[in-house]
């Protein structure tokens, strides 16, 4: 051997180097275990998921590597990069808070402090506040810790005022998370736009980030939603909302949160990881404390006032196939207010969890995993008999989705994920696989429960356990008074349980019927509402008068409006409603449980069909007012409102031949809608004959606007394609602006559009757009 080497003495040097590279490696690679081992041996715990060799061999392996991976990662062209910025101070005091907060085990909010940075993308530069986010220590690590960017002033980043950067660290982030809230938006459940980022902080790349719009009143406004609230189940609001500023809100918030809390939740088993105790201790630093009782009687209540039941039943659904009743813990479950509805809903958030463990032939109770306000809800019959009916659905017919959705998820972020050194491709892949099976075992597990009668109530063998509850007739009875019982005839057939009203019919007080009961109003019906009461249908309505016989729904006291008319649908079956030579006079605006109607006459998640009839003596904000719903409305008059005459919301349809008059704003003033607008006349207007915003689309055709301030406004993102008609006598013909900064400038297109006495023809700003289009 030595003659060897002595005949060729570059291989003893090459040895020698390699021997004295893997002694270095070896050292390097024991003493980074035994600082690890130390590390958290001091803090008492063993780090998510590994050990302290597997840590230091990935540390050593990382710092060899990451030249070539960060230049792959950055380069490559796959993700974009934010690069954020912090001074000298501010990155030791960044560094200091994560070892504090990791060696403790959870945040507090002196931890949760925001700091001055830059954020610079795509060669533009943001002021920013950055703070980190989270509850538990696995959010804190130096090596990447999740953050939370705040944009100030009036600054956005692609219409976000408030993004989270969050570690996908496991399976949930990358496959379950992302397609989940696919599943969830096919169901119409609000979701959060998300996408895959890398980030730099000072000149550092931390690797691949999943990007989350937070949530804030933006992110229901861009997903046609009203400018509601966001919460947790703890009853803590999320972006900035303050309870003291909506007493509808704080009133239903505590009232959910009272029960997500309370004490006597059905059995369940607990947490067995060691971040439970630590958010016990993070719960008891921000003074969160049990809640206390919350019978049946209490829940069924709750869910009666403040519960969107079906999109709750949508989520229990979801979450059950997924088992992840980690979504429902108190402090994930995030839930959105939507004012018009007066209704919390889930959103899709921090799913967890995934393979059900149970085998072959187990019971439905084995397969149950909600918890919190989830297992609270399933404690009602009702609320189980719809969760299991889209439970059926949802096995029967989205285990295909599901696993295309995943796996082109994966394969979007496959590239990035090759170079980032906390995920391996092995690893990733892996995830991917472990979620496609456990889709075709959940499903497989709950198709073959569902089959045998659903699952079993608690305390029940099996099967619902019974309702014990009077039925829709029964119940109505109970709510409605004498005087108006004697002007019912109730028919029951296939299609449910229809009150037919007739004669005069006078209401003294706030009526709400029962969810699911139809009215039918008869030709020559009046009803004489006082003042400050509301009529509540949450069925279907038909008002059908004839010219002989008109149908009247009036205010009986010319100084007491009464407050609204409303039909309410639900998120997941809309209210159909049809109106024909019917006349509503003397209303006003209100509330009913914790929904606010502007609307005299409102209909929400209905489908409208509405014609030869008129809304007049308006006395509150609007004439009538559409939300999530159909509109065919043709030829009525809608005169006199202290506000705007017809606000359709998120609609999409036709309006056509109206007559709107004597307005004190907006004569049609759609929000996040399709519209079609033709023949229609308004006059004598204190604001815009058409307001078109919140990326809506409409065509206007043939319209005569007489003496508006603005014949026609487009804002936000909104499009406008404008053929025909005239303004007469306004101060500005066509307006086109960006009102609120989450969306862009208006696009309008017009083309015959007769002007008669205009003091300006346009009104723009830079975001707009306007353009004549060619002849028809």
């Amino acid at each position: 051997m030595n003659a060897f080497f002595a005949a060729h003495p570059w291989l003893r040097r090459l040895a020698t180097a390699a021997g004295l590279v893997s002694f270095l490696l070896g050292a390097w690679v024991a003493t980074a275990t035994v600082k690890t081992w130390s590390y958290y041996r001091s803090i008492g715990r063993q780090p998510y998921n590994s050990n302290a060799f597997r840590i230091a061999v990935k540390q050593v392996w990382a710092t060899l590597m990451d030249p070539y991976y960060d230049w792959r990662l950055e380069h490559d062209g796959v993700l974009p990069t934010y690069e954020i910025e912090l001074s000298d101070r501010r990155h030791a005091e960044w560094r200091q808070m994560l070892e504090r907060v990791y060696a403790r085990g959870y945040s507090t909010p002196e931890d949760q402090v925001y700091m001055p940075a830059r954020l610079a993308y795509h060669d533009r530069e943001w002021e920013i506040d950055l703070r980190g986010r989270g509850t538990l220590y696995t959010h804190y690590r130096q090596e990447k810790p999740s953050m939370r960017v705040r944009f100030p002033g009036e600054q956005y980043l692609r219409g976000n005022r408030m993004i989270n950067l969050v570690i996908p660290y496991d399976q949930a982030r990358i496959n379950i998370d992302t397609s989940i809230s696919s599943l969830g938006r096919q169901y119409g459940l609000l979701t959060y736009p998300t996408r895959f980022v890398n980030v730099k902080v000072n000149g550092e790349l931390l690797g691949v980030y999943q990007e989350i719009e937070h949530f804030r009143e933006e992110l229901g406004v861009k997903q046609y939603r009203s400018e509601g609230f966001f919460m947790s189940g703890l009853g803590e609001m999320k972006g900035g909302a303050a309870l003291e500023k909506n007493k509808r809100l704080a009133t239903a918030a505590q009232a959910i949160a009272a029960c997500a809390r309370a004490e006597d939740k059905p059995e369940r088993s607990k947490p067995s990881f060691e971040g439970a105790t630590l958010i016990d201790k993070a719960h008891q630093g921000l003074g969160i404390q049990n809640a206390g009782a919350c019978d049946e009687a209490r829940i069924r209540e709750l869910a009666d006032l403040y519960l969107d039941l079906d999109k709750m039943a949508i989520y229990a659904a979801i979450t059950s196939a997924m088992n992840a009743a980690h979504a429902w813990g108190e402090d994930n479950l995030i839930l959105f207010f939507d004012p018009p509805r007066g209704r919390f809903e889930p959103v899709p958030w921090d799913m967890g969890s995934l393979w059900i463990d149970a085998k072959e032939g187990d019971g439905p109770e084995k397969l149950e995993s909600l918890k919190g306000l989830g297992a609270q809800l399933m404690r009602l019959p009702e609320f189980r008999e719809r969760r299991d009916f889209w439970l059926r659905d949802i096995v029967a017919r989205k285990e295909a989705f599901m696993k295309k959705e995943a796996e082109r998820r994966y394969r979007a972020i496959k590239p990035a994920l090759d170079y980032d050194t906390e995920h391996s491709r092995r690893y990733a892949r892996r995830m991917v696989n472990y979620f496609d099976q456990g889709i075709s075992k959940n499903f497989g597990l709950w198709r073959r429960a569902l089959e045998k009668g659903g699952a079993a109530a608690p305390g029940a063998e099996g099967g619902h356990a019974d309702a014990a509850l009077p039925s829709l007739e029964e119940q109505a009875r109970l709510a409605v008074p004498p005087a108006v019982l004697g002007k019912v005839e109730v028919e029951t057939d296939d299609g449910g349980t229809t009150w037919a009203l007739s004669g005069t019919i006078k209401i003294d007080e706030t009526l709400a019927l029962p969810e699911g009961i139809h009215v039918r109003f008869e030709p020559g019906m009046r009803l004489e509402m006082a003042g400050g009461t509301t009529f509540v249908i949450r069925g279907d309505l038909m008002s059908i008068g004839t010219k002989e016989k008109p149908i009247e729904i009036l205010g009986i006291d010319p100084d007491k409006p009464f407050n609204n008319f409303v039909v309410f649908g639900r998120s997941t079956r809309k209210a159909r409603v049809a109106i024909e030579h019917t006349t509503f006079r003397n209303g006003s605006e209100g509330e009913w449980n914790s929904a606010y109607m502007t609307g005299m006459v409102s209909f929400y998640d209905a489908s409208l069909k509405m014609s030869d009839s008129a809304i007049v003596d308006v006395r509150g904000e609007d004439g009538l007012n559409v939300k999530f719903g159909m509109v065919d409305v043709r030829n009525i008059l809608i005169d006199g409102t202290f506000s705007d005459s017809f606000d359709c919301d998120f609609c999409t349809g036709v309006v056509e031949n109206i007559v709107i008059q004597n307005s004190k704003a907006d004569g049609l003033d759609v929000s996040g809608s399709l519209i079609l607008s033709r023949g229609n006349t308004m006059r004598n207007l204190a604001d815009k004959g058409h307001s078109v915003g919140e990326n809506s689309a409409i065509l206007i055709l043939d319209n005569l606007a007489l003496e508006p301030f603005t014949g026609v406004s487009i804002k936000d993102r909104s499009w406008a394609e404008i053929r025909g008609g005239k303004v007469v006598g306004a101060q500005i013909g066509i307006s086109s602006y960006q009102k609120k900064p989450v969306f862009g400038g208006g696009v309008t297109g017009f083309e015959g559009m007769a002007e008669e006495g205009l003091a300006t023809r346009f009104m723009l700003d830079p975001n707009a757009w306007v353009t004549v289009l060619p002849p028809r």
